[in-house]
């Protein structure tokens, strides 16, 4: 072997392990970032905004069985009029609506984009009393929490989402218990706080827990100190 052929040997070990030391890089600062899901979601310019802070997986490029408890969220680009009747009816009787529901027994935030809603192009040619049914079907995934927005909002959700979690961030103690700052305890802020990963939290004596408050807390088993 030549100087010139060890000279060009060197320089592509070099390149590969430079390669290899940057994927490792980005594999390590992925498994740190909160994870999200798509379902049949193309948006990409959306997407680009929010890569930075999250790591997306598309279900679409997924080999492997989807582990729910991996993610933070789901993004449901489109629902078609089976799925939401499945999942209204909690019947697992499909791949989407299979992961769907377990994501909401799991309390994960679920994601469903407006635009996507296969019955909601049948408004002005469905017969009433039909289309209202549906509608029903939808208000009720509503009360298990999935949330239905607009391409329009996608961006500043999960913005908002990280500004929550700083915040939560800024309130924990030495002992990993979130600190609860606020007069008032809701049920919107205490499952927040239980979906940041905290079961344990700590009150002022003069802190009011609402009634759906204390539900939830009793549900999940967090516990309460007051200081």
């Amino acid at each position: 072997m030549n100087s010139m052929d060890t000279k060009e040997l060197i320089e592509y070990i070099t390149r590969e392990v430079m390669k290899r030391i940057q994927n490792t890089n980005t594999d390590k600062l992925n498994e740190r970032k909160d994870k999200i899901l798509t379902v049949d979601f193309s948006i990409e310019n959306v997407l680009e905004k929010v890569k930075e802070d999250f790591h997306i997986d598309h279900l679409e490029d997924l080999n492997e069985d989807v582990v729910v408890d991996s993610y933070k969220y789901i993004l449901i680009g489109s629902m078609t009029n089976k799925e939401l009747v499945n999942i209204a009816l909690g019947l697992p009787n499909d791949k989407i609506s299979s992961i769907i529901i377990d994501f909401i027994l799991q309390g994960k935030r679920v994601y469903v984009l407006n635009e996507g809603i296969k019955y909601h192009k049948y408004k002005d040619s469905s017969n009433i009393p039909f289309y209202n049914m549906m509608k029903s079907y939808e208000e009720r995934l509503e009360t298990f929490g999935i949330n239905f927005v607009n391409e329009k909002e996608i961006s500043g959700l999960f913005a908002d989402n990280m500004r929550a979690k700083e915040s939560v961030d800024e309130n924990v103690d030495k002992n990993n218990q979130y600190v609860i700052k606020e007069k008032i305890v809701t049920e919107s802020l205490i499952r927040q706080i239980h979906q940041g990963g905290y079961t344990e939290v700590v009150t002022n004596k003069a802190t009011i827990i609402t009634p759906l408050a204390k539900d939830y807390i009793r549900t999940n088993g967090i516990g309460i100190f007051t200081k």
